[in-house]
């Protein structure tokens, strides 16, 4: 269902990812989506990457497809799919193609990027995938991991289970 949705939204991304209830939806349909639908939807906003980034309603729907990037990468089975379907649909950027664009257009516009309110969480979440540090608390926010992790909020560490632990420096 979500890779048929996706396909219909393909044609009006812009318009749904700059709108603040069609930017709520795209997030959702991302948490669930396979590889190829993912790739259509972000091919389709990148040739606005810019003006998506720096959306207040666009950001989120960039960092959402971001952060589903660990899950879509470790799931070889969808690969071979892929393979057969592209024949019919022609080229399809990749999703490694697609983020390796993303990064390469933040790093020529470094400073423009870090210095608007929006993009700059386009930067951090980019750095945050790229490096592998996403906290638990992030990936929880937009279901990219159903695992029990731990959440750190302003010096406590907490788990799923409600345990809370100070955290604090060693000297």
């Amino acid at each position: 269902m979500v890779h048929n949705v996706l396909k219909e939204v393909e044609a009006q991304a812009l318009a749904l990812a700059t709108n603040r209830t069609g930017s709520e939806m795209l997030q959702e349909l991302l948490g669930f989506s396979p590889r190829k639908p993912m790739c259509r939807v972000w091919a389709a906003l990148h040739s606005n990457l810019r003006f998506v980034a720096c959306h207040r309603c666009g950001v989120h729907v960039l960092q959402s497809a971001l952060l589903q990037l660990p899950r879509l990468l470790g799931s070889p089975e969808e690969e071979e799919e892929e393979e057969e379907e592209d024949g019919k649909d022609g080229h399809v950027e990749t999703l490694e193609e697609l983020v390796l664009g993303l990064a390469a257009e933040v790093c020529d516009d470094f400073l423009f990027y870090c210095g608007d309110t929006h993009g700059s969480f386009v930067v951090r979440t980019l750095l945050q995938v790229l490096g592998g540090t996403l906290l638990e608390s992030e990936r929880a926010r937009h279901r990219g991991s159903q695992s029990p992790g731990k959440y750190y909020k302003k010096g406590v560490w907490t788990s799923r289970e409600g345990e809370f632990r100070k955290f604090r420096r060693r000297e």
